[in-house]
């Protein structure tokens, strides 16, 4: 089962996908909700749903609450150093984990698409592709074939 992360204000709760099982939630409507969880009674309206931005706004009780949520992936691509930037970003692709540049796929100029091979990395006797989180151009490259690196060192530039 995945964790899921909400943040709110400067809190950061994590919740198993079990969380909400144990909970009896009821629809009341379109976007009425109706949470019984331990001995607590909750009146829930969902007011804004932002999967873009992955925000989400209710109504516990009467009281306005904005949440962020990342879902499981979300976390794995943050642990590894990496961000979901919308297209038509400047992004940083980083190193995940120290190691040496073995190959390099890509050149400036060069046209890509989400899931494009970026370039090659060997850490701990294995080789790990770095592919592209969005479409885009490479803008600079940093680093050469035969480069050692470090978690989190730009490696190269995409517009």
């Amino acid at each position: 089962m995945g964790q899921f992360q909400v943040s709110y204000k400067d809190y950061t709760f994590l919740f198993e996908e079990k969380f909400a099982a144990s909970a009896d939630i009821q629809r009341l409507s379109f976007k009425d909700y109706h949470i019984l969880s331990g001995n607590r009674s909750i009146s829930a309206e969902v007011v804004n749903i932002n999967t873009q931005n992955k925000t989400v706004t209710l109504r516990l009780n009467e009281r306005l609450l904005h949440f962020t949520i990342n879902a499981p992936l979300d976390l794995t691509i943050s642990q590894l150093g990496f961000s979901n930037k919308k297209k038509g970003h400047d992004e940083d692709i980083k190193a995940p984990m120290p190691g040496i540049v073995t190959k390099i796929y890509v050149s400036p100029g060069d046209q890509i698409v989400k899931g494009d091979k970026l370039m090659a990395l060997e850490a701990m006797k294995m080789e790990n592709i770095l592919k592209a989180s969005a479409d885009g151009t490479v803008d600079e490259i940093f680093i050469s074939p035969g480069n050692k690196v470090d978690k989190n060192q730009i490696l190269l530039k995409l517009k």
